[in-house]
């Protein structure tokens, strides 16, 4: 029981899509991209558009000042600015708690995101998102993507850190009662 119950968790964890959307971004400015998704765990998910992060630090610093952000310096680059919308079947307003947001104007500076070694995110908005409803997101590139290109822009749904804290809770619940019940078996066979 004790290795059972990690085993099942580590197994429906790893099952899950995590990453409804990863939609390619290219073409023309004002080129809509669209995508329909659905996802497999009804939670909240965030919305973003993410590049490849290069590992040559001054190529990595271009582009995160082209997604927007401006910790380095920035002069004369400037950022994505796209149009984004999002609908779903079922005809209620997606958003997040009591904010529904159905569309968002991306330009300017950066007020969010998401940094790995391997990928840098620039947040959209988030969405409640529930497994029987379908959803559509469109983007609208206003800007040319020309010099964001060799970086492999997409827009993402993700789950948020919100969804993963709380698979993090869940998992550490049931090795604390795998482990627990471990010991008790132990106990008892010593007795």
């Amino acid at each position: 029981m004790a290795v059972l119950a990690p085993a099942v968790r580590y197994v429906v964890v790893r099952s899950v899509n995590w990453t409804p959307v990863e939609m390619p971004l290219g073409g023309d400015p004002g080129a809509p991209h669209r995508q329909e998704f659905s996802v497999e765990r009804s939670g909240q998910y965030q919305l973003a558009v993410r590049i490849d992060r290069p590992q040559v630090k001054s190529r990595s610093d271009h582009a995160e000042c082209l997604l927007g952000f401006d910790w380095v310096e920035c002069a004369g680059i400037a950022p994505l600015t796209f149009h984004w919308d999002l609908e779903s079947d079922d005809g209620s307003p997606p958003g997040c708690g009591d904010e529904p947001r159905t569309a968002g104007v991306v330009e300017g500076r950066s007020s969010g995101g998401r940094f790995t070694p391997a990928v840098a995110e620039r947040w959209l908005g988030c969405v409640d998102a529930h497994e029987d409803v379908r959803y559509a997101l469109e983007v609208d590139v206003l800007s040319d993507l020309d010099e964001l290109a060799p970086f492999n822009p997409r827009v993402v749904v993700v789950s948020s850190d919100a969804l993963d804290r709380d698979e993090y809770s869940l998992t550490a619940a049931v090795w604390l009662t795998s482990l627990l019940t471990g010991l008790a078996g132990l106990l008892l066979l010593v007795r």
